[in-house]
């Protein structure tokens, strides 16, 4: 009888065991979906902040080629909106074409790097 006992405190400790290891696993995943969400929602703001510079700077009249670079260029590092980033920076490019201007040039050359970026292997969609 003694030898049942004891294998039923083992099989009891065993399934407490294998409880508290699937409800911790259980949180640790509910943790990480929880901060990829904030991640994701965090992403969509700056992004949504670099899209607003370019409309400020539009807005404003005079806008700072710099600033419009250096969008442009960002716009690398956010594979979750290529298709959105690729329609912004080809209607950039229409606009520095449209304008013929000299110092839209260095502009140019970024937004077709980054356009063919965008279109490269290196580049993945998260």
């Amino acid at each position: 009888m003694s030898d049942n006992i004891q294998l039923a405190i083992m099989i009891f400790e065993g399934v407490a065991i294998l409880t508290a290891i699937i409800f911790g696993s259980f949180q640790i995943k509910q943790y990480n979906d929880i901060k990829k969400k904030e991640l994701e929602q965090k992403r969509f703001e700056n992004y949504n902040l670099l899209i607003d510079r370019l409309i400020d700077q539009r807005i404003k009249g005079s806008p700072s080629l710099d600033i419009q670079k250096s969008v442009f260029f960002e716009f690398r590092n956010y594979p979750e909106y290529k298709e959105v980033s690729k329609n912004i920076l080809e209607d950039w490019r229409k606009k520095f074409n449209d304008d013929k201007e000299e110092k839209y040039i260095s502009g140019i050359r970024i937004i077709e790097d980054t356009l063919e970026y965008l279109q490269s292997s290196k580049y993945r969609k998260s």
